[in-house]
């Protein structure tokens, strides 16, 4: 038994404020779980961008909003980029509405005003 891979812990750990390898171990060496319930949980949200995207809201407009919520941000690298897109956003937010609104802030795409180009660039996006 393993705990979850990729980002998953990472979210676990933000939504419940605790720290899941903890009692991932706790558990294999004791059977039972020794760190407490913090008694703080809410909701954790993932959402990334791909660069071949033109967005709504800009990175800059992103982090002016979430910026206090956000808990990771950051360009994933390269070899990431086909499963986990070019850019993440990681936030703590109160509950399932501000989770959708979140998403739809960050992921929210601009009506391109060339639709040839736009149909060549989703083609090059979803081969990517």
């Amino acid at each position: 038994m393993r705990p979850a891979g990729g980002y998953t812990p990472d979210m676990i750990d933000f939504a419940h404020s605790t720290d899941v390898y903890q009692v991932w171990a706790d558990m294999v060496t004791d059977n039972y779980r020794k760190l407490p319930d913090s008694g703080e949980h809410c909701y954790c949200v993932y959402a990334s961008r791909r660069d071949c995207h033109q967005y709504v809201h800009t990175h800059g407009e992103i982090m002016e909003r979430y910026g206090a919520q956000l808990v990771m941000c950051e360009r994933m690298p390269e070899m990431m980029v086909p499963q986990m897109g070019n850019q993440m956003y990681t936030a703590k937010v109160p509950s399932q509405d501000a989770v959708d609104e979140f998403i739809h802030f960050v992921l929210d795409q601009a009506v391109a005003e060339d639709t040839a180009a736009e149909e060549t660039d989703v083609k090059f996006c979803l081969a990517y």
